[in-house]
């Protein structure tokens, strides 16, 4: 019987034990369907996860036209999850403000 994604069960897990977890491979997305490395001692166990992020980034509301100082005015904060947002974010504030902007940037 074939079960649609929404309707599988999603288990918690909980280690019983002391283990040392970590993902494996690149990670050029966070967000996604990932294997993570459980390891016990000698013992490895790989599981696939399904990661999902919600993070806080910020965006300009307006154009900004190349040559321009950014200024806090000129942006503002977004939250929601990562899953489909580009790979570009700025998500630290304090990298922009006062800087001079190389390129235009559309708003959003």
């Amino acid at each position: 019987m074939d079960i649609p994604p929404q309707a599988r069960p999603s288990p918690q897990v909980r280690l019983l034990t002391l283990a040392v977890l970590f993902l494996s491979g690149g990670l050029s997305r966070l967000p996604g369907v990932h294997s993570m490395i459980a390891q016990c001692g000698a013992q490895r166990r790989f599981i696939q996860v399904s990661l999902t992020v919600t993070a806080s980034w910020w965006q300009a509301p307006r154009a900004i036209a190349p040559g321009q100082i950014v200024e806090a005015q000129h942006i503002l904060v977004q939250r929601g999850s990562l899953a489909h947002a580009p790979t570009d974010l700025i998500f630290n504030a304090q990298r922009i403000v006062g800087c001079v902007a190389r390129r235009a940037v559309r708003p959003g």
